[in-house]
């Protein structure tokens, strides 16, 4: 009888081991995270990310948003240098690096050793590295693939979304697509009810030798110029999103709107850190001694602008549309305020606030 209640006994903590084991997997199917990312592939995370590889560490204003610990959920970033976002350099300084996808330089094995979670990558990998998909898979480390730069009028919100779902902060991600959305729709609806003429406009992308006249074309903001009324000089001329216009077919152009960035983080970068406003000026005075700049519209009217291309290539476009639509239509937007815009941003959604300048004007003379 004795040992009958002694195998009884050692039954029920069995039993009872089987029936947790049952609970616990029933939670994980529960807490299962399934996701369609931008290239259209199915994705499944058993939990929030906590460990994350950035191959494309321009994106990383889109965690920043999301996170107060953002730096913190990512182990390692792709690319050497993140071209001109001071601000993923500066959260993501000593952070392991770990090459591209887009170059096939990206590092599988010191990936894997870090034992990621999740790896957010741009649209533009997709395909370029098989190999690299399949061993993640094999490992189980799911990718997911968003973008704020080849298309950001379709793909801005699915894909801020997404890096919401993969970590835990939907009600943040909303919140943000709820204030990103509201101003849109109020630029758009103030263009639609307008009789505008679309300003021909330059995106000078400033090159680190000096040379002229690198611009964009496909794609990148100039995705939202058709809702903005803007004709972009480059559009028809570029076959990509990046490339160099010929100086005379510029001047012929004759652009009305002239809008400089860059994409460095040399000491020469347009928007360093540190620097002041009459400085940026100063730069964008110097662009318009170039030759056969002096004789454009943009020039003689006053309309050369600088902007931060930070704000051109993650969810932080939205101050970039209205600063685009300010510039191009001055009048229409009188009491457009992207400083405000600005000032939201940094109090609502960010530790630590995006510090200004990150666009300036050259002052009529």
């Amino acid at each position: 009888m004795q040992a009958a209640t002694t195998f009884g006994t050692l039954l029920r903590p069995a039993g009872w081991l089987a029936g947790l084991m049952l609970v616990a997997n029933a939670h994980m199917a529960q807490a299962e995270i399934i996701l369609t990312d931008i290239a259209g592939r199915e994705v499944r995370l058993d939990a929030p990310a906590k460990r994350i590889i950035l191959e494309g560490p321009a994106y990383y204003p889109a965690l920043a948003l999301l996170h107060t610990d953002a730096a913190d959920l990512i182990i390692a970033a792709g690319t050497t240098k993140a071209r001109g976002e001071f601000q993923a350099e500066r959260d993501l300084a000593g952070k392991p690096r770990l090459g591209t996808m887009v170059s096939n330089t990206f590092s599988v094995e010191r990936a894997l050793e870090l034992q990621p979670d999740l790896m957010i990558a741009t649209l533009e990998a997709p395909g370029q590295q098989s190999a690299v998909e399949a061993a993640f898979e094999t490992a189980g480390v799911p990718i997911i693939y968003v973008d704020f730069f080849l298309d950001p009028v379709t793909n801005t919100v699915p894909s801020f979304k997404l890096i919401g779902q993969a970590t835990g902060a939907e009600d943040r991600a909303a919140d943000y697509i709820a204030f990103h959305q509201t101003r849109l729709d109020h630029i758009r609806d103030v263009i639609e009810e307008a009789d505008v003429v679309a300003p021909r406009m330059l995106v000078h992308r400033q090159a680190i030798d000096g040379t002229c006249c690198w611009s964009f074309a496909q794609g990148f903001m100039s995705s939202f110029f058709d809702m903005l009324r803007i004709e972009n000089i480059a559009q028809d001329k570029l076959p990509g999103v990046v490339g160099q216009l010929n100086l005379e077919a510029v001047i012929a152009d004759d652009p009305q709107v002239i809008v400089a960035t860059d994409m460095s983080l040399t000491p020469e970068a347009l928007f360093r850190p540190g620097r002041k406003t009459d400085e940026i000026e100063s730069d964008l005075r110097e662009l318009t001694a170039e030759p056969g700049f002096a004789q454009m519209s943009a020039v003689r009217d006053g309309r050369v602008h600088g902007m931060d291309i930070t704000l051109m290539r993650s969810p932080l476009n939205i101050l970039a549309v209205e600063l685009f639509a300010k510039w191009a239509h001055p009048d229409l937007f009188a009491d457009l305020d992207p400083q405000a815009t600005l000032d939201q941003i940094n109090e609502q959604f960010l530790t630590t606030p995006l510090e200004p300048p990150l666009w300036a004007s050259l002052p009529e003379e």
